[in-house]
């Protein structure tokens, strides 16, 4: 593995695409009361150039936009323009008559080739902007270069009236090469809503449906009967699209997990060879935290205690392809590795641990010079070895991992 050091001091914490480009936004105020403005930017880690994408095409915050493939290629972004056209009248008769017709905007969603600079349209629908990001949410999943899934989602008041959150869903297909829609059917997914859908591989993903009930300490909050099912699921795109388009009521999915009520799934997120999730009971507050092997499909566990917030879930890590879960306690830092049940590793250098990649670990910490002076450094170690690589007296911003397998530091 390269390491590279970055000096930039504009640093926005930007997404990585791929490549050698970082996605940095921007938002301001644009012409939409109700929507933000986004400026795309991309950043050449190589060249540390940083350039404008599509300065002449006004971009919206419309809301979250997926892209679920292994490799992206694509940045995705909509571009929204006013509709006053007499249909566009009516596509929220539910509204009173002061908003029905506030903002009512023609949504184009568009995509652009990071390498070549091409931008193709995707997809236009209108939508009323009124309360979008607010009292309802749109949330976008580039499927592959063919499909999209468009999720509404509305908030929705709880029975005791003490808490509002976006609890009722109702989704979209959309053939990107016919430029059909298709209202999806699948009672799964409208009664308890797709959370995130993460690539497998080129033809499977995984699925998290049902929202969490740690976030905002919801079960506190909720009846039983408010509650969704929560399941993580594997599923075949290829099968899922046909399923979706014929309107079938319960798509294929192959579920691992499911909870309700009592046990929530806070997370899913996948690492190496591995699908990794939480399930978090309610009452005792007790996580157990799962490793799933894409390979073997074997499954690796750990119990972790008193869990109350989202702060308090084991930090689970994939390292060398082998499952662990960090642990500190009384500033010491060690590595459970869940196939031996062995800690390894222990380091107490006082530093304070940033990041980890496969089997390296990003460390930051102050020294004092002679004169009392405190100056910043970070360290780079290797794992499990612990050997130290590098050793930087700059202040470290933050880092990433290529998919040419290059690791940059940024600092100041």
């Amino acid at each position: 593995m390269k390491i590279k050091i970055l000096q930039n001091s504009e640093w926005h914490f930007g997404k990585y695409l791929s490549d050698n480009y970082v996605l940095e936004t921007t938002e301001y105020d644009g012409e939409f009361e109700s929507v933000k403005g986004i400026r795309y930017s991309l950043l050449n880690l190589e060249t540390n150039e940083r350039i404008e994408v599509l300065p002449n095409i006004n971009k919206y915050n419309i809301g979250e936009i997926i892209d679920v493939s292994t490799e992206p290629k694509y940045l995705y972004f909509a571009n929204v323009e006013k509709d006053d056209t007499e249909a566009s009248k009516d596509i929220y008769a539910d509204y009173t008559e002061v908003d029905r017709y506030k903002e009512v905007g023609k949504i184009l969603l568009l995509r652009y080739n990071i390498s070549s600079g091409a931008t193709e349209a995707l997809y236009n629908f209108s939508e009323n902007l009124y309360g979008l990001n607010e009292i309802k949410k749109l949330k976008i999943f580039i499927i592959n270069d063919y499909y999209i899934i468009i999720q509404n989602e509305y908030l929705v008041l709880n029975k005791s009236k003490t808490y509002s959150g976006f609890f009722r869903f109702n989704q979209r297909l959309y053939n990107i090469k016919d430029e059909t829609e298709y209202m999806i059917a699948d009672e799964n997914f409208n009664l308890n809503g797709i959370m995130n859908i993460l690539a497998i591989s080129d033809n499977q993903c995984v699925i998290k449906t049902g929202y969490s009930l740690l976030e905002d300490n919801r079960y506190n909050l909720l009846d039983e009967d408010e509650c969704s099912l929560e399941a993580v699921s594997f599923v075949n795109i290829g099968q899922m699209v046909s399923d979706l388009a014929i309107g079938k009521k319960s798509i294929s999915l192959e579920t691992i997990e499911q909870t309700y009520h009592n046990k929530t799934i806070p997370y899913i997120k996948k690492m190496g060879d591995y699908v990794i999730y939480s399930c978090v009971n309610n009452e005792t507050k007790e996580e157990e935290v799962k490793f799933y092997n894409l390979t073997s499909s074997e499954i690796k566990t750990c119990i972790n205690q008193d869990v109350i917030r989202i702060s308090n879930l084991a930090k689970a890590y994939v390292l060398n392809n082998e499952p662990y879960i960090c642990i500190i306690k009384d500033n010491e830092l060690s590595f459970l590795n869940l196939n031996t049940n062995k800690i390894e590793p222990k380091y107490n250098n006082g530093s304070r641990l940033c990041e980890i990649y496969n089997n390296l670990l990003v460390f930051t910490g102050v020294n004092k010079t002679i004169f009392g002076k405190k100056k910043t450094f970070f360290d780079i170690i290797s794992f499990p070895g612990g050997e130290l690589l590098l050793h930087e007296q700059s202040e470290y911003v933050d880092s990433l991992i290529t998919n040419t397998d290059t690791l940059y530091i940024i600092v100041k």
